[in-house]
């Protein structure tokens, strides 16, 4: 493993944390870490693994899909299609989240990121 996939390595995982964290924050910011780790996670040219859920995700894609094309007015289904994007984040937490002890830190981060959140919606309600 050279020093180069190491720190691409580094920029998934930490993109990914921000990208899982920052949806209670700002959803803007939390898209383009998204990219950020896709675009990571491609620069290391090995073979993505799928979460074990694919096929019902897949499914649920295809039905989205089928049921936009079957309407009158298909372009109606445009802004699900356009959501499709934030599911991801599926495939980035699941190639690069390794241990427990990522889960419970990420899961900590959340939990400290929707605290300060509500915090300042106090400070902005009063």
């Amino acid at each position: 493993m050279t020093v180069r996939e190491t720190m691409l390595e580094r920029v998934a995982f930490w993109a990914t944390c921000g990208a899982v964290v920052l949806p209670v924050v700002s959803i803007a910011d939390c898209q383009i870490l998204l990219v950020l780790a896709l675009l990571a996670l491609l620069l290391q040219r090995r073979k993505l693994e799928l979460p074990v859920y694919w096929l019902p995700l897949s499914l649920f894609f295809a039905g989205t899909v089928i049921a936009a094309l079957a309407s009158e007015a298909p372009m109606a289904g445009m802004p699900q299609f356009k959501k499709f994007f934030v599911f991801l984040i599926v495939l980035c937490v699941a190639n690069t989240i390794r241990s427990t002890l990522q889960v419970r830190s990420i899961f900590l981060a959340i939990i400290g990121a929707s605290a300060l959140s509500s915090v300042w919606s106090l400070v902005q309600y009063w």
